[in-house]
């Protein structure tokens, strides 16, 4: 039986309910337009006469909201949430700082920042100066923009799109306000948009390391003979290298949030010995490639560029035209990492080993060969056929030619002249 109704201020009344052991408010509600009157109830969470007075109180104040914005205010400060408007020029920090943001690698978190600075610049120009303002329209008309100004395609808006949902998901987060890119579609990828990157020929790969210097040779073997991508190739250590068990350990930098560590258990050896003349001449550096390293932390594009600048010194086409008009990238360093998995699959190493070792795959790929072991895949990565030209032993043939002219002399000249033919053309 419940307690009676005792009154309280404003136009609601307060009661004990003593079979829920609950205080209840009770409203009456008149429609201005209507005449008619409608009786709320609300449950109070609390068994305190003096904490329910103050609940409604605070639903009390509700009554006078004019606008679905205010009411949003008003629930929000009920509920203890800071509902002031973040500035655009404060919102990076305010999202990077939030513990309530999924946790990406610091490469994709760059990335992040970007797109952030870009939507900051195109608001700005719009008069949009705190991103509470941004509306479902102004939303939209942001992503139209970038397809007809920026010429953004296919999976990089939805990147873009995806990350800016998450932005306001953060920001958003328990103020009760709706999210301006949540009915906001991925764009599909048409397959005529994209092009894949191809792999290397064992001719052009002989051709580039005919021109690369020393380093450029290492980094380029790390990338063919592990198809680890470019950040982690040129930011390889010695650490993570095991030259007596001859395995590489090293987490990759775009799964690195996830911490999960690639094993290549085998060091072919056409990578060895490039491993060993690095560390002739590489004594204090924890890197492999101390240059390319500091060239990739410093300006990961323009590495990027240098390799391909020696694709197209070789005569290779780094780019072609699509159907779109755009011109697309077909071979850069990636390409070795594509040459490494057809290799692989050439000499015949199951599917599965290759995925471990670049880390791709389904989780339960990734349970069918944990327990694979060390001999098992050394055993199929030893087929792996070193580049038709090896630019340690070219390095050695040329030393025994210049040798052999210097012991050139009138009586010997000509069958000097036939062993170095047959040197050069082994």
């Amino acid at each position: 039986m419940a307690k009676k109704k005792r009154g309280t201020k404003g136009s609601g009344s307060l009661f004990y309910d003593k079979s829920r052991k609950r205080w209840v408010f009770v409203r009456k509600i008149k429609n201005e337009q209507t005449g008619k009157v409608t009786t709320k109830k609300k449950t109070l969470k609390v068994t305190n006469k003096a904490a329910a007075e103050e609940e409604v109180e605070k639903y009390e104040s509700l009554s006078d909201i004019k606008s679905k914005e205010e009411y949003i205010e008003k629930i929000a400060e009920a509920r203890g949430v800071d509902t002031t408007l973040i500035k655009f020029e404060d919102s990076w920090s305010f999202y990077k700082n939030s513990g309530n943001r999924r946790q990406p690698s610091l490469e994709t978190l760059k990335n992040y920042e970007r797109y952030w600075k870009k939507f900051y610049s195109w608001a700005a120009s719009n008069q949009v100066y705190e991103v509470e303002k941004i509306t479902p329209q102004l939303a939209s008309k942001y992503m139209n923009w970038l397809l007809d100004e920026s010429s953004i395609k296919g999976q990089s808006y939805n990147k873009v799109k995806n990350f800016l949902k998450s932005f306001y998901n953060t920001l958003n987060h328990g103020t009760g306000r709706k999210n301006p890119f949540e009915n906001i579609s991925n764009r599909e990828i048409e397959t005529s948009q994209e092009t894949e990157k191809r792999d290397i020929s064992d001719g052009e790969l002989a051709k580039i390391l005919n021109l690369a210097d020393d380093e450029m040779k290492v980094l380029i073997n790390i990338g063919a003979y592990t198809g680890l991508r470019l950040a982690d190739a040129s930011r390889l250590k010695w650490s993570e290298v095991d030259l007596v068990n001859r395995e590489i350990s090293v987490v990759p930098q775009k799964t690195s949030r996830k911490n999960k560590r690639v094993i290549i258990p085998f060091i072919h050896s056409e990578l060895y010995e490039y491993f060993e003349l690095a560390k002739s001449w590489n004594k204090s550096s924890e890197f492999i490639v101390p240059e390319l390293s500091a060239l990739y932390n410093k300006n990961r594009a323009y590495l990027s560029k240098k390799f391909k600048g020696l694709c197209e010194d070789c005569g290779i086409q780094t780019e072609i035209e699509n159907n779109t008009g755009k011109n697309v990238s077909v071979v850069g360093f990636h390409s070795l990492r594509h040459k490494f998995v057809s290799e692989a699959a050439k000499a015949g190493v199951p599917l599965f080993i290759v995925q471990e070792i670049v880390g791709h795959g389904s989780p339960s790929i990734t349970r069918h060969y944990t327990h694979i072991d060390k001999k098992t895949i050394s055993t199929h990565m030893e087929k792996l056929e070193a580049p038709k030209l090896k630019a340690i032993e070219k390095k050695d043939r040329l030393l025994e030619v210049l040798g052999m002219v210097e012991s050139m002399n009138a009586d010997n000249w000509q069958d000097v002249k036939n062993e170095i033919r047959k040197l050069l053309e082994a």
